[in-house]
């Protein structure tokens, strides 16, 4: 079946390609979705900052999917910050031009339904599975997140595993994993991550 992000693929060259910088914003909590952003290439997390300034990991997205369709849809704001976790190449067709495609097309209505119902069923899965079930997930994410968002940090275990929500001890022996397959590659107290995409695919899959 048609995704929605290949429905849109003609629609899309009409708007030219924007990059983003590593740590830069594609959007902000709070900001009024007037954009359905097409991820071409990169790595993209989204996060939530809570009133203490903690940063929560909501998800992390590759190449070919689409940003913001739950906000323009509600009519609303964002609900957390879109950031760049590498170089990232994205277009963005307006909110009114998207409404305007969907009406005139109905097939894409069915897959916007489609990605709306997997976003969905993933958010239900990721809250009702236990913590050992999704452990290589939430650490695989976090050390993607963490690494390319703040690359001169050099992260503890202890942080990696706060972050992640998950023990120092199920931390390590996850990053051990990583390590022993060279998607992870430690340097000192550093650690590289030498095909961050790979990693996410072959880690959460």
């Amino acid at each position: 079946m048609q995704s929605l992000f290949d429905g849109l693929d003609s629609a899309a060259q009409a708007y030219p390609q924007r990059s983003f910088r590593r740590g830069e914003f594609i959007y902000s909590v709070g900001e009024e979705s007037n954009n359905l952003w097409l991820l071409n290439a990169g790595i993209v997390g989204l996060f939530h900052i809570s009133g203490s300034g903690k940063e929560t990991l909501l998800r992390v997205f590759g190449p070919r999917v689409t940003l913001a369709h739950r906000s323009i849809l509600d009519g609303g704001v964002h609900h957390a910050t879109a950031i760049a976790l590498s170089t990232a190449e994205a277009i963005a067709i307006p909110r009114t031009e998207f409404l305007a495609i969907l009406n005139a097309r109905p097939e894409l209505l069915l897959a916007l339904s489609r990605q709306l119902a997997q976003d969905l069923r993933e958010a239900e899965e990721r809250i009702a599975r236990v913590m050992d079930r999704t452990a290589s997930q939430r650490v695989a994410e976090a050390l993607v997140y963490l690494r390319l968002r703040y690359p001169e940090h050099n992260w503890t275990r202890r942080e990696i595993a706060e972050f992640s929500e998950t023990t120092e001890e199920t931390c390590t022996r996850v990053m051990g994993q990583l390590e022993a397959r060279g998607l992870l590659v430690k340097q000192g107290r550093r650690f590289d991550l030498p095909a961050p995409d790979k990693l996410l695919d072959e880690a959460i899959a």
